[in-house]
């Protein structure tokens, strides 16, 4: 849960996550993200929100829709405080748990209608690295 702003320096960015994005076979970019800060579950990007024009995947196979490579690796900037601050961690076990974590590493993914906010909650889906 996002308390306060420090909360906003351990949030994962857009180059932190996306290695490589394509839509229809063309190289798309963090341009084509609109980024929001969600309070159960950190940055939410979500591709082509500021658009008015329609996306259509005219064709199936690997160079047709949306296709991502995202790093999702284990670190936090939190298992740094985690090292440093055991004495605390051991007496406040719960101090960086959340009731919204649904997987311990990797990304919550919604697909959600154009012009409406993601419920991740009810309507997405964990996906793990690998």
């Amino acid at each position: 849960f996002l308390d306060n702003q420090r909360d906003l320096y351990h949030l994962k960015t857009y180059s932190d996550i996306f290695l490589a994005c394509r839509f229809n076979g063309e190289i798309c970019n963090e341009s084509d993200f609109t980024t929001i800060s969600l309070d159960n579950y950190g940055n939410c990007y979500t591709f082509k929100s500021n658009i008015t024009e329609r996306y259509m995947v005219r064709e199936i196979g690997p160079d047709s829709g949306l296709t991502l490579i995202l790093f999702l690796n284990d670190y936090s900037p939190l298992d740094e405080f985690r090292s440093k601050n055991r004495d605390v961690m051991l007496n406040t076990p719960n101090l960086f748990s959340s009731k919204y974590s649904k997987a311990s590493d990797g990304i919550r993914l919604g697909i959600h209608s154009h012009g409406t906010l993601p419920d991740l909650d009810n309507e997405g889906i964990d996906l793990s690295p690998g």
